[in-house]
Parts: C-alpha cells; structure tokens; sequence
C-alpha cells in the first residue's frame, strides 16, 4: 500500500477466441472499481494466444514460464479461453488440484427456469481421473477396435480434496454432499467414500457429509437447490455438472466462472465456457461470466469481499433491469454487446 492505496496485481492471459473482448469488458470492471475504491490495478500480461494454438511448442513453453513466474511471486492469474489439451496441462504440470465453482442465481426470479436464490459451490478434483488416464484404441483377435481408458485417483489426490471442501464447509453451512458414482466406479468409489468419511471423523466432526450418486445428485439439485451447499465430486462428473447447473440455473454457460488452486492458495481464474471463436470480434458475447471471474479473484486471492459483493449486486442490478447478451435474452429483453454490458454493469458499482 502506498498513499493509502491498495496495488492488485493480477496476471493476465487474453486466451483464445473472444478473449480480447472479455478483457476489454473486465478492463471497465476495473477502471469503475478504482473509481469507488483506494485500489491501484497492475497487469502482467501474458503471451499472447488468440486462436486455438494446438502444437505451437513455443507459445506453449511461454505459457508455462509465465505460469511459474506468477506463482513464484504469488499473482494470481485472471485467464481467458484456452484449448482443452492446454488447459488439461496446466492443472497437471502446475498441480492446480482442486476447481471451485460458484453456482448462484444471477437473473431475475421470473427470468430463470427455478425460482429460487441459489448459493451452492462446486469443488472438483481437477487435475486426475478419466481426463488424464493413459488412454489407447487397440484391435482385438476379431479385428473389432477397442477404445481403452484408464481411470485413476490416488489416496493423496481425494485425501487434500476431501480436507479443502471441510474446511471449507466450516466457514459456509458446515455439510458436505460428495457427488459418487459408487455402482458403476466401484474402486473408485470405495477409496473416495474411504477417505472423506476417515478426514470427517479425525478433523471435522461437526461437518454433515453426505454420499450421493450423481445422476439423482445432480436432479435434487435442480429440483431442491436449497438442501446444498458444497457439493465435492470427480474431474469427469464436476465438469458434466459445471455447465448442466450454471446453464439451468443462468440460462447461458457465459453466465459461470471458476478458480483453480494449488496447495498453496495460488489461484488461476476463468470462465467455465470455450473461446466461441465463431462469434470472436463481433463484440456480443456474454461478459459476465469472466467478469465474476474477476470478482471471485479479488475475494479468493485477495481477500477484497465487498468489492465481490459490489460487483454481483451490480450484475444482480442491471440484469433485474431488463437487459441482457443475446445468449441469455428473448423477445422482451433488451440486446446489449458485450461492452455495453459491462458498461452497464461498471455504472452500478
């Protein structure tokens, strides 16, 4: 702090698609919040990926360093669309083990599906499981081809999962719902239901814990938002979840964000929706989404949890208001770019 004014700083990464525009509407999410606020925003920028970038080994290996300066100097990053194979190696090389997702009720009672305001947060293993099993096709003694995918979680993956979304629960509602397919995985499932329950009884014995399948989890939810509030599950079922939920409860994937975190604390933040490079430079995608990315960065990584709360009244305000990107508005909204929104959104901070 200097002058009584406190310097953010956050790593930056444009990413891919219609990264450069969510940058562009974040960057009037900042300049509202500095008006409002004794708060100083200074970015480190990225390498530059705007298009899927596939094999580009040196734009890989930039990535890479720039995660590692970041973490060494403990800037959480604030990142746009990436590739699926990039995004998987990134978690894996930089042990980003656990994905929190908010799941909360951004419109208008009588412009969503449920009718309720929902508050739930999603933790998922992020960085093991079927996404980064070794996987092979292989033909058998009848010429027939076989795909083969290996699914694996160790003891030490589930056992720091399992003490993070404890520990959380102390500071929330205290109950955990872990979300097992434990019929169909059944090893999986042993060791995971295993080792949650022995944390419980050790460490956290006030925690309600809660097993579930996933298929009836996911419909309770749904049905009965208010019965959850940390729901814990594998990297396959959390990632099926992330987009059903945000999408039922918001209309839009555009709406949700995530953070990614190592053991430390470090966090790497985003939306939970691709780089849509078919509309990328049309300036009319949904900006919210990497905007409350922004606002779960300054809480999480920074502690700032009035300006979080700034920030999503002023969503809250706006949407209430009518207004709305073509992916979450019909015949009586009012169509908004992607800039116009955060605008909007910039003017109710």
């Amino acid at each position: 702090m200097k002058n009584g004014i406190t310097t953010i700083k956050i790593g930056t990464i444009i990413g891919e698609g219609i990264g450069e525009e969510l940058f562009k509407a974040v960057n009037i999410i900042t300049d509202a919040v500095s008006k409002k606020e004794k708060i100083e925003f200074k970015f480190e920028q990225g390498p530059d990926i705007k298009f899927p970038i596939k094999s580009k080994r040196g734009v890989v290996n930039n990535l890479y360093k720039f995660y590692e300066d970041c973490i060494k100097m403990n800037i959480p990053i604030l990142s746009g669309p990436l590739s699926g194979g990039l995004v998987y190696s990134l978690r894996k090389r930089f042990d980003l083990f656990i994905k929190i997702v908010p799941i909360l009720s951004l419109l208008p009672n009588n412009d969503r599906l449920l009718k309720k305001d929902i508050d739930i947060l999603l933790l998922r293993q992020n960085n093991s499981g079927d996404f980064f099993g070794r996987n092979k096709i292989i033909t058998n003694a009848s010429g027939i081809r076989v795909a083969v995918q290996n699914i694996r979680y160790s003891e030490l993956e589930i056992k720091r999962l399992a003490e993070s979304s404890l520990k959380l629960a102390q500071q929330r509602k205290s109950e955990v719902s872990v979300f097992l397919k434990r019929d169909g995985f059944k090893a999986i499932g042993r060791l995971w239901e295993d080792v949650f329950q022995n944390i419980k009884d050790q460490y956290f014995e006030h925690v309600k814990l809660n097993f579930c399948n996933p298929d009836m989890g996911i419909c309770e939810v749904i049905r009965s938002p208010e019965n959850f509030d940390i729901i814990v599950t594998t990297n396959e079922v959390g990632d099926i979840a992330t987009d059903v939920l945000i999408t039922i409860f918001n209309k839009s994937r555009g709406m949700g964000c995530s953070g990614n975190f190592n053991e430390k604390g470090f966090g790497s933040y985003q939306t939970v929706h691709g780089g849509a490079v078919d509309i990328a430079g049309k300036n009319i995608a949904n900006p919210i989404g990497h905007i409350s990315a922004l606002a779960m960065l300054l809480e999480y990584s920074y502690g700032l949890t009035q300006i979080y709360n700034d920030i999503h009244r002023a969503i809250k305000s706006v949407l209430s208001k009518g207004y709305r990107t073509f992916d979450i508005g019909d015949s009586n909204s009012k169509i908004v770019d992607t800039l116009s929104m955060a605008s909007f959104i910039a003017n109710e901070i």
